[in-house]
This record gives structure tokens, C-alpha cells and sequence, in this order.
């Protein structure tokens, strides 16, 4: 599991210490006013850590074996979020992300999803798209929640396992080849002239009817 700062625990460092550092200059015992104000955000985001390290404890990320889609195209696809009935600690919502191979883009790159109760689960729908046809596979997943007091963005990598097998539009290909074979009268084969049995004077025959 990794851990950055969050946009709170930065407009705390933003509002009391970087004020504080001009404490010295104003003041007799400054210095030690301004280590006393950084030791206790600094005490402060360190517990946070410790209570909230095993949040994301627990949860399980479930694809499909297999995700077939269409060139160019859309495609929704079912992800499930599974929590232990072990885990007490648990954050109220949490942030999930597919990590898709080169070649498949996500139409939203991440959703945030209300925490199930302890021993159930909820599935979700995402979307992708590929440009290329192929076969892929999906082996990662990650799992992201605020702590305990918000001063902290937690993210761990989950192992999933899925395949995504991207085929052409069977519909565009009917249409396109439909075009192609109604663009030739007699479904691409041509009617030739023939003189007789040669093109030279002394092989040309009489006329008959079913010439």
C-alpha cells in the first residue's frame, strides 16, 4: 500500500507552519514555537497513517474472464468489489481503477463507489475502447480511500486476472461487403466477347443465335 499527502494535510502545512516559520523574527523563543507547531502536524499525520494503514485491508477486485469488444466501439464491462467479513475498519467510500493494457483507453478512468457492509459486495459498470484489434490481458487493479482523518489519499495495487479480445464490427463488415457485391452487376464476374475460336481472320465462324 502506498500513502500521499492530501489536499487537506497541504492547506494545514499551507495555513500554520509556513506562518510560523516568521516566528523568529518576531518573537524571543520563535524557533521553538515554530518546531513545536511542525512536531504536531507532524505527530498528527503520523497517527493518521497508523490507524488507517490496514483500511483497504481485505477487499477483493473481480473482472470477467473475458471481455469481448468491438472495434472502435464502447464497451460496459462488470466489475465487482468483494469485502472481507473480517475487516471492521473501512473507509465510507472508495475509488477503483483498472489499469488497461497499451491500446485500450477507458472511457472514465476511475469510480468512486459507497463501501459495502462487511462479507457482502457491489458490482459496478465500466466502459473502454480500443482502437486496434488484439487480445489483451488485465492483471492489475487499484483500490484508493481517504484516512481515518482525511490527511492522507491511501492506494493499493490489487491482482486481478481478465482477457479483453477486440474484434472488428461483424454488422459494418455485412454492410461493406453487401456495398461491394452490389456494386457489380453480376456479383464480380465479367461477360467477354469471344470471336469464334481465335481473333484471326481465317478462325471467324458464321453467326449462330447464341452469340
Amino acid at each position: 500500500m502506498s500513502a500521499s499527502p492530501s489536499g487537506r494535510a497541504l492547506w494545514i502545512v499551507a495555513i500554520l507552519f509556513v506562518p510560523s516559520c516568521a516566528l523568529p523574527a518576531l518573537l524571543h523563543n520563535g524557533v521553538v514555537y515554530t518546531a513545536l507547531i511542525g512536531a504536531l502536524i507532524a505527530v498528527w499525520a503520523a497517527l493518521d497513517f497508523l490507524i488507517s494503514r490496514r483500511m483497504l485491508s481485505g477487499f477483493q477486485i473481480v473482472l470477467p474472464s473475458d471481455i469481448r469488444a468491438v472495434l472502435n466501439e464502447e464497451q460496459t464491462f462488470a466489475v465487482e468489489l468483494h469485502r472481507g467479513s473480517g475487516l471492521r475498519q473501512a473507509p465510507a467510500e472508495v475509488r477503483m481503477a483498472v489499469t488497461l493494457p497499451r491500446g485500450i483507453k477507458p472511457v472514465c478512468d476511475d469510480v468512486i463507489v459507497a463501501t459495502p457492509a462487511p462479507g457482502n459486495g457491489v458490482a459496478i459498470q465500466m466502459r473502454l475502447m480500443s482502437k486496434q484489434r488484439g487480445e489483451y490481458t488485465v492483471t492489475q487493479a487499484f483500490l484508493g480511500a481517504a484516512s481515518t482523518l482525511h490527511l492522507w489519499e491511501l492506494r493499493k495495487m490489487l491482482a486481478v486476472r481478465s482477457r479483453i479480445l477486440v474484434q472488428p464490427s461483424l454488422t459494418n463488415i455485412s454492410k461493406q461487403t453487401a456495398k461491394l457485391l452490389a456494386s457489380h452487376r453480376h456479383g464480380g464476374q465479367r461477360i467477354v466477347a469471344r470471336n469464334g475460336r481465335g481473333r484471326e481472320f481465317e478462325q471467324l465462324r458464321e453467326y449462330i443465335p447464341s452469340d
